[in-house]
């Protein structure tokens, strides 16, 4: 395996194994999954680097290519044993996964688990696993709205995980926490705020969007010539719905389309949807929501649900 730095493999006998059972099926059923393999950098500090289970090449945490789904990334880790030490999860801008990651808070003989950190397994009542070192615990929640902005955050041994990071997942549940992954009000939890309260600006590293970078007319053309082609310039250059039940069911299958050519990237669908024939301003920017979102911003987030589990590589 070759990589930007000088990696040497480490020579271990215990990694925590996988236990796919408990992994949540939510988690399984999405295109987002990757192998990795415990190796050594600069310093001598360890790294789990991800891995295409497919071809064993090394794998970007910005971009959905490559990435594929859970049971091919399992089969190759059983079968790889030797070679790989687990399986691994993509959190990208487009799902509402955040990971939690409580670094050096268990013993991994006696299974005892520090306090602060049990505060905020306890506190978040989510789904909860032991990490691969077994000195480590991560907890997934899932949040309404994802920062675009934000990678991650760090306070100590508490790192938080939001989008184009990857986090180890054992499937080695931890006792009395609930087996789902629910959805939590992170910010406003008493250890975040703890934790973070003298962060003015958590991060300001810009991160690189999951879509394709190629001109919106580029776009245009490939799904206008792909085998649905002709739906597309239907619905994009006619504005034609007589196909539909409704005209927000024309709008949501063109945001459909508009989400895989993208790979998912709302800002484009929506400059694209802009010079639709079905684009109407009135009601795509008016706002039909409580927390505030438009039709339009609706509708790009329901197609986008639709299609995140289907995207993998080319």
């Amino acid at each position: 395996m070759s990589t930007k730095t000088d990696w040497k493999i480490i020579d271990i006998n215990r990694v925590l194994p996988v236990n796919p059972t408990l992994i949540p099926e939510e988690l399984r059923r999405l295109r987002q999954w990757c192998i990795w393999q415990l190796v050594e950098r600069g310093g001598g500090r360890p790294a789990k680097p991800p891995i295409n289970a497919s071809n064993g090449k090394p794998l970007r945490v910005n971009a959905l290519k490559g990435w594929g789904g859970f049971d091919a990334a399992f089969e190759a880790y059983e079968l790889g044993r030797l070679d790989y030490d687990g399986v691994g999860f993509l959190l990208t801008c487009n799902d509402p996964y955040v990971a939690i990651d409580l670094d050096k808070c268990r013993d991994p003989v006696t299974g005892k688990i520090k306090a602060w950190a049990m505060a905020i397994v306890k506190e978040l009542q989510s789904y909860s696993e032991i990490s691969p070192s077994e000195t480590g615990l991560r907890i997934f929640i899932k949040v309404r709205n994802k920062s675009y902005k934000i990678k991650k955050l760090k306070a100590g041994n508490l790192e938080i995980f939001y989008s184009s990071s990857y986090v180890t997942v054992t499937g080695q549940h931890l006792t009395g926490m609930p087996e789902e992954i629910e959805r939590r009000d992170l910010t406003n939890s008493s250890f975040y705020k703890k934790a973070f309260k003298l962060k003015r600006a958590p991060i300001k590293e810009r991160v690189a969007p999951l879509a394709w970078s190629i001109p919106e007319a580029n776009i245009i053309k490939r799904a206008s010539a792909a085998k649905n082609g002709f739906k597309f310039k239907q619905l994009f250059l006619h504005g034609d719905d007589s196909g539909y039940n409704s005209q927000s069911e024309a709008d949501l299958a063109l945001c459909g389309m508009l989400a895989f050519w993208t790979r998912c990237d709302a800002a484009l669908m929506d400059s694209i949807f802009r010079k639709s024939g079905l684009f109407r301003k009135e009601k795509w920017d008016k706002r039909h929501y409580r927390n505030g979102k438009t039709y339009g911003q609706a509708t790009i987030a329901t197609a986008i649900s639709g299609c995140i589990a289907i995207l993998g590589g080319e």
